[in-house]
C-alpha cells in the first residue's frame, strides 16, 4: 500500500507498506541479506528523482 501525506506546499511524505512472502531458497536467501528491501529503497529514490 502506498499513501501520500501533505507535509506543506513543498513537500509531501510518501510511505510504502510491503508484505512479501518469499518462495523457495534462493528467495528465502535474498530476504535475509536483506535484498528486497536494498531494491526497494533504490526504487523509491529512483521514484523521488523522477517526481
Amino acid at each position: 500500500m502506498v499513501t501520500f501525506h501533505h507535509i506543506d506546499d513543498g513537500h509531501t511524505k510518501v510511505m510504502l507498506q510491503l508484505d512479501d512472502k518469499p518462495d523457495g531458497l534462493v528467495e528465502k536467501a535474498g530476504e535475509a541479506l536483506g535484498v528486497v528491501g536494498h531494491e526497494v529503497n533504490g526504487d523509491l529514490e529512483r521514484f523521488k528523482t523522477f517526481i
